[in-house]
C-alpha cells in the first residue's frame, strides 16, 4: 500500500508538471487555433485534437518508462536484494498499464484542450490575446499543490531514512542470524521426549545449541494468561520453552540464570519473566519469588533484559518462559544455532 500511495503521488505531480507546461505553451499555439476557428473547426474538434496529441505524448513516456524500468530493475533488486519483475506473475498489468494512461491522459489534458479550444479567434488574430485571470490563478494553485506535494515526500524520506537507520542501529536484543527453524510434525511436551532429537542434532559438526519453543522471535503473538506475584495480578504473555532457548537466540540475561539441567525444579516449576514482566509486577528482587499461573505456581530463577520479538513497531510485551506449561500447546518450532563455518555439507 505505501508503494502504491507513492507511485500515485508521482502521477499526480506528473500531470500537473504536463499541465502547467502545457498552458505556458499554449501561447504559441493560439494562433493557430484562431486559424482553425475561422477555417471552421468547432471547439469540440479542437478539444479531441488537443486531448488525442496528448494521449500519444503519454503513450510514448508509457513505453520508455517501462524500457527504462525493464532496464534498472536488475540493478534496483541487487541494491534493495528483492526479486521485483514487471510481467513475472503480475497479469493484471495487461489492463491496469492501459487505463492508466487513458486516466493520465484526461487528468493532464482535459483543462488544456479546454484552454487551447477556447481562444477567440478575434483576439488572437488581432494580436489582444492575454491570459485570463483563472488560468493564472490555475496555474498557481496547481504550482503550490505541486510543492506541497514535494514537501509531502521530503519529509516522508526523512522519516523513513530515520526508521530504517534505527532499524539498523538499535539493538534487537537477540542474535537470529545464525538460527535455523524447524517445524515439527511431533509435538513435544517435556524435556524428556525431546532429548534423543536434541542428542542427535547436537552431533552434526557446526551445531552449537539446539532447543525447542513454542512460540518464535518472528513478529508473532505469542499466548496470554493472567499470573499473580505478591498479590498483584496481571495478563502477560507466556512461551512454552526448553533448554538452551535463550542461549540459541543470544538473550542477555539480567538477574539469576538460565534454566539448566542441573536443576530439576527448572523442568517442574521454573520460571523467568522479562525486565517488562519485573517492571509490570513492581518487582525489586524478583529471584526466588513465587508467580502463579495456569493452576500451578512458578519459580522466578532468572530475569532476561527486555528484546525486540514482535519487532520495533510495538512496545516490548511484558513474558514469562517456562519449561512446563499446561496452559500452552506442545512445542513444536526447534531452533538450531549454527557455526556456518564448521557445518559439514556431507553430513547425514
Amino acid at each position: 500500500m505505501a508503494l502504491l500511495g507513492l507511485s500515485i503521488l508521482i502521477l499526480i505531480i506528473a500531470c500537473i508538471n504536463f499541465t502547467n507546461l502545457s498552458i505556458v505553451l499554449a501561447t504559441k499555439r493560439a494562433k493557430e487555433v484562431g486559424i482553425k476557428k475561422v477555417m471552421g473547426a468547432y471547439r469540440l474538434n479542437l478539444t479531441f485534437q488537443f486531448i488525442a496529441e496528448i494521449f500519444m505524448q503519454c503513450f510514448i513516456a508509457l513505453v520508455l518508462a517501462l524500457a527504462l524500468a525493464e532496464v534498472m530493475l536488475p540493478l534496483f533488486n541487487s541494491i534493495f536484494s528483492t526479486p521485483l519483475s514487471i510481467w513475472k506473475g503480475v497479469s493484471s498489468l495487461a489492463w491496469q498499464l492501459p487505463l492508466i494512461l487513458v486516466i493520465v491522459a484526461l487528468i493532464s489534458g482535459i483543462y488544456p484542450s479546454m484552454v487551447l479550444s477556447g481562444y477567440k479567434p478575434v483576439q488572437v488574430l488581432k494580436g489582444n490575446f492575454q491570459t485570463s485571470y483563472k488560468t493564472l490563478w490555475l496555474r498557481n494553485f496547481l504550482l503550490i499543490g505541486q510543492f506541497g506535494i514535494a514537501i509531502i515526500f521530503i519529509v516522508g524520506l526523512l522519516v523513513v531514512s530515520s526508521q530504517l537507520k534505527y532499524m539498523r542501529a538499535e539493538d534487537t536484543g537477540f542474535k537470529p542470524d545464525q538460527v535455523l527453524y524447524i517445524k515439527n510434525i511431533v509435538l513435544f511436551r517435556d524435556p524428556a521426549s525431546f532429548e534423543p532429537l536434541r542428542e542427535k542434532i547436537t552431533k552434526i559438526p557446526g551445531v552449537n545449541n539446539v532447543t525447542i519453543s513454542s512460540n518464535l522471535p518472528d513478529g508473532s503473538k505469542p499466548g496470554t494468561n493472567t499470573y499473580k506475584v505478591d498479590g498483584k495480578e496481571a495478563t502477560i504473555d507466556f512461551i512454552f520453552t526448553d533448554y538452551n532457548y535463550f542461549e540459541t537466540l543470544g538473550i542477555e540475561l539480567k538477574e539469576g540464570r538460565f534454566f539448566s539441567k542441573e536443576f530439576k525444579s527448572d523442568e517442574e516449576n521454573g520460571a523467568i519473566i522479562n525486565e517488562t514482566a519485573v517492571a509490570r509486577y513492581g518487582l525489586v528482587n524478583p529471584i526466588g519469588k513465587t508467580i502463579r499461573g495456569c493452576g500451578m505456581d512458578y519459580k522466578i530463577v532468572g530475569v532476561i533484559k527486555d528484546f525486540k520479538s514482535q519487532g520495533f513497531e510495538r512496545a516490548v510485551d511484558p513474558t514469562i518462559y517456562t519449561v512446563k506449561n499446561p496452559c500452552s500447546f506442545s512445542k513444536d518450532k526447534i531452533l538450531i544455532n549454527v557455526d556456518q563455518s564448521r557445518m559439514s555439507l556431507s553430513y547425514c
